[in-house]
């Protein structure tokens, strides 16, 4: 808690002496003020106490700080509910490609920021484990102290076009993204994506200008399409957004049962 310096009110003062403070040998002057009929006597050392605000202060600052990369986090992350709990620890692999995907997730996060390359992308259908290695991914490098923002794209589209007249623009978005140390562009392609007549879309405008911001940039991307179906899927501007997001990635294919349902 911070410490309450007093000062007199009433115009009732009279400097009687000094003397010196024992914490930092300054000079202090002792002070009479009459109050309602009293003598009270005051005799703070301002010196010491400006000195122990800086010191809450910048302890305060050393703790937000520390967390700044949990802040940046928490407010610009946007992660489905079942990958919550994703770790590395609760992975279980099962087919031949999910244990090579591990190992690569895995050695991606020990060695993040001193690769040749910047990016994974995770390729296979769905359920088979992609999103949990980005996730796990994402939390053993913000374990480290960098910042990471975990998105899930087709939801993300959906907080931009509710951005529309409201404080948090998609600008800021564009400029959170362009920030992070790591992106996780999860489920890319699982967006619904309508073309107008001449080939150009809302969604693909939007995926090229956060992949531009990414571009010899970090991140990790997890999709169940091929570069040929992208390249369809946001028409015209398709090519440019799948040519971003491979500069400087290495694919990893992810292959296996649907680990999301049960056998049968």
């Amino acid at each position: 808690m911070l410490k309450k310096i007093s000062i007199p009110t009433s115009s009732k003062l009279h400097i009687v002496g000094h003397r010196v403070c024992e914490g930092c040998q300054s000079k202090v002057p002792i002070i009479e003020n009459e109050k309602d009929g009293e003598i009270v006597t005051v005799s703070d050392c301002l010196t010491c106490d400006t000195k122990e605000l800086e010191i809450e202060y910048g302890a305060v600052a050393d703790r937000m700080e520390d967390r700044e990369h949990e802040i940046f986090y928490e407010k610009h992350s946007v992660i489905p509910e079942d990958l919550e709990d994703a770790s590395f620890d609760n992975y279980k692999p099962e087919h031949p490609t999910q244990k090579d995907a591990y190992k690569k997730a895995t050695w991606y996060a020990e060695n993040f920021m001193e690769l040749e390359f910047t990016s994974l992308l995770l390729k296979g259908p769905y359920g088979v484990g992609k999103s949990h290695l980005a996730k796990a991914i994402s939390d053993a490098v913000k374990a480290k102290g960098h910042t990471v923002i975990y998105i899930d794209v087709p939801q993300l589209l959906r907080k931009i076009r509710n951005t529309f007249g409201s404080d948090e623009t998609d600008e800021a978005i564009y400029k959170a993204i362009e920030k992070a140390d790591l992106v996780v562009f999860d489920d890319l392609g699982a967006e619904r994506v309508k073309l107008d007549d001449s080939g150009d879309s809302w969604a693909g405008e939007v995926l090229f200008e956060m992949f531009s911001a990414r571009t010899n940039k970090e991140k990790i991307i997890t999709t169940n399409c091929g570069a040929d179906e992208l390249r369809r899927k946001y028409g015209n501007m398709g090519g440019r957004i799948v040519s971003r997001m491979m500069k400087g990635t290495k694919v990893v294919p992810v292959e296996g049962r649907d680990m999301r349902i049960p056998e049968f």
